[in-house]
């Protein structure tokens, strides 16, 4: 009685398991999302995915939705082991410009692409799935050949203005970069902390080379010279002049300058930061000249003082003035009389 049990629970389990290895077995269409990852070329190949005008896009991913055959199970596994993502190495696949041409446009069927690419882990090279349909159809990519070129070290401060170090080395770099728009530098950017620190004692920095597919970086010893710690020179031409009476003159006398008084004053020399040198040029003053009640006891009420050079708040960032002078301006004042 057992026996036949036993024998009737076997025939169950294996009848189970064949139909499940069958089911598994059975080919079956799937429809999935899957991205094409150009990776990062060699260094002498610059590879990039274009749009419907044949003009560079900045990612170096795509989407498309890809209908593949093959049975359930070796589905299942080849989405576990790719995750969605396939990369392509256009060079391994002999995706390379022609002999006589820098740069060449491919547009290639999507299956061709993926022929013989999903398979998981555990599969042999040769038991793939097969890609029937893609939507996209056509990757559309342009590969292009960089030459060698030495570049020029450009070094510039956290406002982008240049600076001159005391010793850079090296002072150029070689680089593969496209013939058409080339780099014309490798750019090296200090922040604050970096710049102080390099008047100080020779830094290491990393120098940039822009690239359309990349970012090249090369580290770069400098020493900066005490000069670096200045801020960039502007000027203010005319000033704006502000005068401040008391309230009790208000109303009651104006206050009358000869232009000639103000030739002393005619242009104000400053040092700031970039971000902080529009909003002191166009600051309500410049120049602030103060009358007081006591002018008025002055005979002919003639007076002369020089002006305070007016320097807006922390918001306004460092500013400093290079050409301050105390010059006097004569002036006198004037009562108003009624019409």
């Amino acid at each position: 009685m057992w026996s036949k049990v036993n024998t009737a629970l076997v025939v169950i389990l294996l009848s189970c398991l064949i139909w499940v290895a069958a089911e598994r077995a059975v080919t079956k269409e799937a429809t999935t999302e899957i991205t094409l990852e150009l990776p990062t070329a060699p260094k002498e190949l610059m590879v990039q995915y274009l749009d419907d005008q044949d003009k560079p896009l900045p990612q170096l991913r795509q989407n498309f939705k890809i209908t593949v055959e093959g049975p359930a199970g070796k589905i299942q596994a080849v989405r576990e082991e790719f995750l969605n993502t396939v990369t392509l190495d256009v060079q391994e696949l002999g995706y390379v410009p022609p002999e006589g041409k820098k740069s060449y446009d491919y547009r290639i069927l999507v299956t061709t692409l993926l022929k013989g690419r999903l398979y998981s882990r555990g599969q042999q090279s040769d038991n793939y799935l097969l890609v029937t349909d893609a939507e996209p159809q056509t990757a559309h990519f342009r590969v292009t050949k960089l030459t060698l070129h030495s570049l020029p070290v450009k070094v510039y401060n956290q406002d982008g203005l240049a600076v001159v170090p005391e010793k850079i080395e090296p002072k150029n770099l070689e680089a593969y970069v496209p013939e058409e728009g080339t780099p014309l530098e490798a750019r090296l950017d200090l922040t604050e902390t970096q710049r102080l620190q390099g008047v100080q004692e020779e830094i290491t920095v990393n120098a940039k080379v822009n690239l359309p597919h990349r970012i090249l970086e090369y580290p770069v010893k400098i020493k900066l010279s005490k000069e670096t710690n200045l801020l960039p020179e502007y000027e203010i031409r005319p000033p704006r002049l502000y005068i401040s009476k008391p309230l009790s003159l208000e109303g009651k006398y104006r206050v009358v300058i000869d232009a000639k008084e103000l030739e002393e004053y005619k242009v104000i020399k400053f040092r700031a930061a970039l971000a902080d040198q529009d909003k002191y040029i166009n600051a309500p003053k410049h120049l602030v000249l103060n009358i007081f009640e006591e002018d008025l006891n002055k005979p002919d009420l003639k007076s002369a003082r020089p002006p305070e050079y007016y320097l807006p708040g922390e918001e306004y960032g460092r500013i400093e003035i290079l050409n301050k002078t105390q010059y006097p301006i004569k002036f006198h004042l004037e009562k108003i009389t009624e019409e």
